[in-house]
């Protein structure tokens, strides 16, 4: 509901007409016009107010989805190691259980040749699984294998793409499989602001060229500041607030830039996670950047190391 003007207020305009006796037209005008002018001014506020608010609402529910996307991303890679370890640990018993049926078939070569007959059965049936067991790990390693190569070989051209930005603050690095840009804040945004300058976009724009093409990467754009906590930025409450921002503007970028909405998820860290531990000014400086992580989707080798089960 617009606010509107209080009955107090056109009281008072009443009473300054019948005081003052019989007005021009001209008077009554003019009142009557700050009259409308102020209550164009109260609706306009009231307008605002509600846009700030259902703006907060928006980035609280794009927040929550980040973080439940990054859990499911980091409960997915722990499950793929575990998953990984049960097989060799499954492989070495199957190993072991083969060479102790080996041995006992050396010695029970003189018995009966029914009872013969069951061992090497049984004792067929293990080799082939362990085959087959062999052989899926070795389907396992080969696609990790790729897997690297192809994280390599991005990171490769993502250095390409971006060697002009090198001296501003931007890093292309490999960890745990996952190809990482690093953008400080000093070529993307402005202090205490969530436009992206031209500069910015250049680099942007230069790495939307090589993802687009990739069908198969998932892209996490992390935002991250110092300790430093904002103040006097209007509708950005908090340093969560401005990372979020910041993340989002990033995304519309690379989305604007041809990369697919759907494989692109935005976050935001505030300060929680930061590059450089203290405060000085370097340290700062280094912990208020963006971070698009470049993961390999890995349903196939979920697939296929489900088999082993």
């Amino acid at each position: 509901m617009k606010p509107r003007l209080p009955k107090i207020f056109v009281l008072l305009c009443l009473a300054t007409v019948l005081v003052s006796g019989c007005v021009s037209k001209k008077k009554y005008n003019e009142m009557l016009s700050l009259k409308n002018r102020v209550q164009e001014m109260l609706d306009k506020r009231g307008d605002e107010l509600t846009k700030l608010k259902t703006d907060v609402a928006d980035l609280s529910a794009k927040l929550q989805d980040c973080d439940e996307a990054r859990l499911k991303l980091a409960n997915d890679t722990t499950r793929l190691a575990s998953a990984n370890r049960k097989m060799r640990t499954e492989l070495t018993d199957t190993k072991q259980s083969c060479d102790q049926l080996n041995a006992n078939y050396q010695k029970l070569k003189a018995q009966s040749s029914e009872k013969m007959r069951e061992m090497v059965d049984q004792l067929e049936l293990l080799q082939q699984s362990l085959n087959q067991r062999e052989k899926r790990l070795a389907e396992v390693e080969s696609m990790l294998q790729q897997r690297d190569s192809i994280m390599t070989l991005l990171q490769n051209r993502v250095q390409d793409a971006l060697l002009g930005f090198k001296d501003d603050g931007l890093t292309v690095e490999i960890k745990d499989g996952k190809v990482y840009v690093s953008l400080s804040n000093k070529l993307l945004f402005a202090s205490g602001s969530t436009k992206i300058d031209g500069n910015g976009q250049k680099a942007l724009q230069g790495l939307a060229n090589v993802l687009k093409g990739q069908k198969d990467l998932t892209i996490m754009v992390e935002g991250h500041t110092d300790d430093q906590m904002v103040s006097n930025l209007g509708a950005i409450k908090d340093n969560w607030d401005l990372s979020v921002m910041r993340s989002t503007e990033v995304v519309r970028v690379l989305v604007a830039s041809g990369v697919e909405p759907l494989r692109i998820i935005p976050a935001g860290h505030g300060e929680f996670v930061p590059k450089v531990s203290g405060s000085t000014p370097e340290a700062r400086s280094a912990n208020r950047r963006t971070e698009i992580v470049i993961s390999p989707k890995l349903d196939e080798l979920y697939e296929l190391i489900n088999q082993q089960r």
